[in-house]
């Protein structure tokens, strides 16, 4: 693997203007330059990286939910417990085959300053457009996920482990939701 070179000196602005962001709440900062730095500069060979769901960009809408249980069609309302299985359901086996590629791999590139500061980066590389975005920052780790999460934005494994609430929570309001999620749908 390649070391990533040192961050050039025309865009410490841009990385002081991150971690101020990261350690004193200022305005999210405009990273366009430092998109396309960590683009071209960074190794991305590193394996070290994560799927990330951008749930805004899912098809999770009753008409779905017929398509694939089609015992939910027609007039009667679809229950919220064939909403939360297709869900679980879109995130299985299938998803890890024929999904993956659709969405963006996430990694994470830290930037530091004179004061030893240091705020992580996280970036979007999306396979199919070659192109890179930065997602979210944070301290560490767990305060980006926090960051891309407000956004609603997940990783592959988070939704995997969402709570039924939370899985209606990212549903499309196209029909009323009957407010139950007792049982599991029988497939």
């Amino acid at each position: 693997m390649n070391k990533t070179p040192d961050l050039p000196a025309e865009l410490f602005a841009v990385r002081d203007a991150v971690i101020e962001h990261v350690y004193r709440d200022a305005p999210r900062p405009n990273c366009r330059e430092l998109e396309y730095w960590i683009h071209v500069y960074v190794d991305w060979g590193n394996p070290d990286f994560e799927i990330v769901i951008d749930t805004s960009y899912l098809d999770f809408h009753d008409s779905a939910v017929a398509d694939r249980f089609p015992e939910f069609g027609g007039d009667e309302p679809v229950p919220d417990a064939a909403r939360v299985a297709f869900v679980r359901d879109y995130f299985g086996p299938r998803f890890e085959h024929e999904e993956f590629l659709k969405f963006p791999s996430l990694h994470f590139y830290p930037l530091s300053n004179a004061d030893g500061e240091t705020a992580l980066v996280a970036c979007y590389y999306y396979l199919d457009a070659e192109g890179l975005v930065v997602a979210g920052f944070g301290k560490n780790r767990d305060e980006v996920l926090q960051d891309m999460a407000d956004g609603g934005e997940h990783l592959h494994e988070h939704m995997k482990s969402l709570s039924d609430d939370e899985i209606l929570q990212l549903w499309w309001p196209e029909e009323p939701r009957d407010g139950t999620v007792a049982g599991a749908l029988d497939r």
